[in-house]
């Protein structure tokens, strides 16, 4: 922690085994060394706060203010108000952190003096929502009345910039801190982590009757399996996983432990670390990469309020705004808009493919080159079949329509068709959620690829942008271009996506929520009306992962995910004889609000209104320069929790 804030940044002192296991006088001894070993500069510490009431001892107030320390941080749970007061009262900040919305606004208005926003991809105790969508949510609603610290899935500068460019003032470091050699965390455990991918994480009530980010293993699959088994308490989950010994390792007991049942608790950016690196250099080398990054992004701003990098020279297009293809919603009028503002539209001819014959395709496509008045756009699509194929009428259609790009929605096209659409003069994009299939696409010859995070509408991987952007860039960005997608509503989220290395941007719920958009004003109406919270991934409508709203329907097969059959076909075929797409392919006529498959990002809560397409696009970039302009220069603030 000392090295932490030694290097120039905010260490914390991760006080729970302390107060559980010292007295008073032990505690305030501890927190005193800190204090000596900080030489005088400021830091800060870090507990539970005692109960559902908000309470901490007045003891620990006293041991923590007489020892010298800064601030103190609610790890879990919002304080008391008087409970804030007497911090206040010894000369102490107070902070509080958030994995809701409200729970962020409550700390404020209790009179919290900074929040820390945790996004879900971070380790440890988490909320649902990922940080590129919660975080400006909160920044939006504390409208400057305290800083905002971003936490979850930074590991470099780079997440730094972002979190800078979202509108918050400093972040909330923990994994890549706990990968350190002065890190207390076990030799055993840092190896087992280091061996970790991100997809090996996941959110697990097993351990604590809380959510909590670990890695994945036989004991956690148990429980994910089999909901019911799960007690009926925390305090009941708590004494079973404490007596199955899971936390033996984490509290640096190494004897006779079993790996299959330890609670390795960790955030998904454990994937991008591979080495144990010094705690002051890191916090050197995130201020130095996140300052560089705040200025290089300013060379994509162009002329008076223009944003453009290479990836909009490749496409023909003035701004790195892109349409997400989404089939049958992303029709022609939708299209025409967004590429008429600058940005790239991109037809989802998903609907138009199977219900129309070529000739017919072939005339839609043409219709929207006529609207698109000559600037180019594309077409997404679902690759047919596990190889990857694309039928050559489909690739002619397009060609001949005036199409620039072709954009696989999901699956990676083969070799051969790739080669096809480039003989035809298109470019091809693949949409990956893994880091595996970025660069299996780059392998194959794509043009660029689009990263989508799991916070994204539709079918999604499990991992946030935030963490898997910069992991695809530092594989391929070298080679190709690449798009960020999930969880964009605003130019602070293209901003942000520029300092994690992408090009540009791939945006569906905040295009789905326009005038131009096909989506049915009764689907368009209960988005309106969602929260962030609202949406879920569930694999009961297609038999992949797909984000959608919440509702009974979702619930039965999450509550009982034996229920869910066998394969991918199995489940399409059950799902569509339950009418659940009826609304979403635009018929309104008796259909059941409580099954319907409202397909739609985290990012929906943050949407309030329709806005048309065309202005969508330019507030978008005029916000991100203005951001970009901003924010170059800015101080960079390291919190870490040790």
């Amino acid at each position: 922690m000392a090295a932490v804030t030694n290097a120039g940044g905010f260490g914390v002192f991760g006080s729970a085994i302390d107060v559980a296991n010292k007295g008073p006088d032990e505690l305030l001894a501890e927190v005193k060394r800190i204090s000596a070993l900080c030489k005088g500069k400021p830091f800060g510490v870090d507990i539970l706060v005692h109960g559902a009431e908000g309470g901490v001892m007045k003891q620990l107030i006293d041991a923590f203010a007489d020892g010298g320390a800064k601030a103190f941080i609610s790890g879990k749970g919002v304080p008391r108000r008087d409970v804030i007061d007497q911090f206040h009262a010894r000369g102490m900040l107070v902070a509080s952190i958030a994995g809701k919305l409200s729970h962020a606004v409550t700390a404020v208005d209790l009179g919290v003096d900074f929040v820390i926003v945790q996004g879900c991809e971070g380790g440890g105790h988490t909320g649902e929502v990922f940080t590129s969508v919660l975080l400006p949510q909160v920044v939006d609603a504390v409208k400057g009345r305290v800083p905002v610290v971003a936490a979850g899935g930074i590991y470099d500068g780079r997440g730094v910039a972002a979190a800078l460019a979202y509108g918050a003032q400093g972040v909330w470091v923990g994994t890549r801190f706990m990968l350190t050699p002065e890190a207390k965390t076990h030799a055993l455990y840092k190896e087992r982590l280091l061996r970790a991918t991100s997809d090996d994480t996941v959110v697990t009530k097993c351990y604590t009757g809380a959510r909590l980010r670990v890695l994945n293993n036989a004991y956690v699959n148990k429980f994910a399996s089999n909901p019911g088994l799960l007690e009926k308490n925390s305090a009941e989950v708590a004494r079973r996983a404490w007596n199955d010994g899971v936390w033996k390792l984490h509290g640096g007991n190494a004897t006779d432990y079993d790996d299959d049942v330890q609670a390795y608790v960790v955030g998904q950016n454990i994937g991008a670390i591979d080495t144990l690196v010094p705690a002051g250099d890191v916090v050197r080398e995130m201020a130095k990469l996140a300052a560089a990054t705040l200025v290089g992004v300013q060379r994509f701003v162009k002329g008076a309020g223009g944003l453009r990098t290479p990836l909009c020279e490749m496409l023909g297009c003035e701004t790195p705004v892109m349409l997400a293809g989404m089939g049958g919603i992303a029709g022609a009028e939708l299209v025409a808009a967004v590429t008429n503002a600058g940005g790239f539209g991109v037809f989802g001819s998903a609907l138009a493919v199977a219900n129309d014959g070529p000739d017919e395709l072939l005339a839609e496509i043409k219709r929207i080159s006529t609207l698109c008045k000559g600037k180019p756009f594309g077409v997404d699509i679902l690759v047919h079949g596990a190889e990857g194929g694309v039928m050559k009428q489909l690739i002619d259609a397009f060609a001949d329509g005036g199409a620039k790009a072709f954009i696989s929605g999901k699956g990676v096209p083969r070799r051969d068709v790739i080669d096809q659409f480039h003989a035809r003069g298109m470019l091809v994009a693949s949409i990956a959620g893994k880091l595996s299939h970025a660069r299996r696409a780059c392998e194959l010859g794509v043009d660029f690829i689009v990263v989508q995070g799991s916070e994204g509408g539709g079918h999604t991987g499990d991992v946030a942008l935030s963490v898997l952007l910069p992991q695809v860039v530092d594989a391929v960005g070298h080679r190709i271009p690449v798009v960020a997608a999930g969880g964009v509503f605003d130019g602070r989220g293209l901003a942000a996506a520029l300092c994690y290395g992408a090009q540009a941007v791939w945006v569906g719920t905040r295009f789905m929520l326009t005038p131009e958009a096909n989506t049915n004003q009764k689907y368009k109406e209960r988005l309106l009306l969602a929260s962030s919270d609202d949406t879920v991934v569930t694999k009961c409508y297609t038999g992949s992962t797909m984000r959608v709203l919440r509702n009974p329907y979702v619930a039965r097969y999450i509550d009982n995910p034996g229920l869910l059959e066998e394969n991918s076909a199995m489940v399409a075929k059950r799902a569509w004889n339950d009418g659940v797409w009826k609304l979403h392919s635009g018929d309104a006529t008796n259909y059941d609000e409580s099954n319907q498959a409202f397909v739609t990002g985290q990012n929906i809560g943050a949407i309030k209104s329709l806005e048309p397409a065309g202005k969508v696009c330019k507030d978008m970039v005029a916000t991100a320069v203005a951001v970009i302009n901003a924010r170059a220069g800015a101080k960079v603030n390291l919190k870490a929790k040790m």
